[in-house]
């Protein structure tokens, strides 16, 4: 299933202190696996628009990034705006979108509200 394309910077995974940029995706058995990963010298929207138009299409090939429809990321806009300046490009089939827990339940938490983060969760996921 290669229409969706999870991705996102993480902090604090290695050694050096650097971001590292992940991809997820699902395979025909719907188990995750990650296409990409590459340490980041900074966040810049240069590193970003590399790796847009760059790394992936290098790495996993254009043809495959033609099956994309659905890119889902967190709210940086250094990721979605280097994503959107290279859609037509690279990946004409994709749009982008927030994912549901940088989207909804980081703002809830940004609220100082008394639940837990796990609680908000589940009360979103139960409703």
């Amino acid at each position: 299933f290669p229409e969706v394309l999870m991705v996102d910077v993480t902090f604090g995974t290695n050694s050096e202190g650097r971001p590292l940029f992940v991809s997820a995706a699902f395979d025909k058995d719907m188990k995750s696996f990650t296409p990409l990963r590459a340490f980041l010298p900074s966040e810049c929207r240069w590193v970003f628009r590399w790796i847009w138009g760059t790394a992936m299409p290098t790495l996993l090939g254009r043809d495959n990034l033609l099956r994309v429809q659905l890119v889902l990321s967190d709210g940086d806009t250094n990721i979605y705006e280097s994503f959107d300046a290279l859609r037509e490009e690279f990946y004409p089939h994709a749009v982008h979108a927030l994912c549901l827990y940088h989207k909804i339940v980081q703002a809830l938490m940004k609220l100082n509200l008394q639940n837990k983060e796990d609680e908000i969760v589940k009360a979103m996921v139960h409703t």
